[in-house]
């Protein structure tokens, strides 16, 4: 689902959703790669080297006041630029934070700052020292981190430190080993050109859905928005270190996303609460539980076809009155406390 959001929501007035997967499974990461091909561009820079070809793309010529028509240097766009519109799917994060860690900050600051600097060059490809000019960062960032092993406080810290950068943990374990095996058989049906099962949707097909959607403009009404505050002020109480500041317009973008492939022009409640479940399920798993009370199971129990709209009304319902509860206790609770102290 958080892949599909991030698709979702290329095309809004906000950079589209960065998408951090997190697991130690490796069919997340195929997944990842299988999703950055719905995008309209897809751009994989799996690693130091991919980025060094990319640095010898054309780009634009820079002339200085006064100088002739011939150009001095260039500006050289990189993978965030080339791939705007689309995806930009930079595989594992360990392997730029070891290896190329100039090129890791570089891609930090573009999320943050949600601007992507374009580098000097000469004619011989030297990188000059002044910067060049930043243009919007347009494109969804995915990166796949996988944690060591057996638990420890120096992961705890990596994981804090991404998710100040790219807002949305995904869980990118599989599953099952019944899951797994279907996606694997599926994978090597497309490799070997096998006919795919009728119920499967091809990817050209889901393609030309998400350019559709993406040209679809959507609003958040006001009680969305109210719930996506609400829950930041509610969830950065209880987790202080482990919501990010961007949390507020990532939800808000996939929240926009999820009307998109509901093909609705309007954001409600009901977006929100989905995407605050998704993003409440992986910080559970993630850090731990610390809520007031359960977080609702929606998918514990197999849908029903015939009464499928009725059971999705009441899942959601419960959602939305859970989250509605958690804020209220949150905010209650620290009031008190502000009172006693005064």
């Amino acid at each position: 689902m958080g892949i599909l959001l991030s698709l979702a929501s290329q095309g809004l007035e906000h950079p589209p959703a960065a998408l951090l997967a997190v697991g130690r499974d490796p069919a997340g990461q195929v997944l990842l790669g299988r999703g950055a091909r719905l995008a309209d561009r897809g751009l994989c820079v799996s690693s130091a080297a991919d980025l060094a070809r990319l640095q010898a793309a054309p780009a634009l010529p820079r002339h200085s006041a006064g100088a002739p028509a011939a150009a001095s240097a260039w500006l050289n766009a990189g993978p965030l630029v080339m791939a705007r519109g689309g995806v930009c799917l930079i595989g594992c994060w360990d392997k730029w934070s070891r290896s190329a860690a100039a090129s890791a900050a570089g891609i930090t600051a573009a999320l943050e700052s949600g601007k992507v600097v374009l580098e000097c060059r000469d004619l011989l490809g030297t990188q000059l020292p002044s910067a060049g000019p930043s243009v919007p960062l347009q494109c969804a960032v995915w990166a796949y981190w996988s944690p060591a092993s057996s638990a420890r406080a120096s992961d705890l810290r990596t994981l804090r430190t991404l998710l100040n950068t790219f807002g949305v943990p995904v869980l990118a374990d599989v599953g099952s080993d019944e899951e797994v095996e279907d996606i694997c058989d599926h994978l090597l049906s497309k490799a070997t050109g096998e006919q795919i099962l009728p119920n499967v949707v091809l990817d050209k097909d889901m393609k030309e859905f998400l350019t559709l959607v993406n040209a679809q403009p959507v609003t958040l009404t006001d009680e969305a928005s109210r719930l996506i505050q609400d829950y930041f002020v509610a969830s950065r109480r209880v987790r202080p270190n482990c919501l990010p500041v961007t949390a507020i317009s990532t939800i808000a973008a996939m929240a926009e996303a999820l009307a998109r492939i509901s093909l609705r022009v309007e954001a409600t409640w009901a977006d929100v609460v989905l995407v605050v479940w998704m993003y409440e399920v992986a910080l559970t798993n993630l850090f731990g539980s610390c809520l007031v009370s359960p977080l609702p199971d929606i998918c514990g129990v197999p849908f029903e076809a015939e009464y499928l709209s009725y059971q999705m009304d009441c899942r959601l319902n419960s959602i939305k009155v859970w989250l509605e509860n958690f804020v209220k206790s949150i905010l209650l609770s620290s009031l008190l406390v502000d009172i006693e102290d005064n």
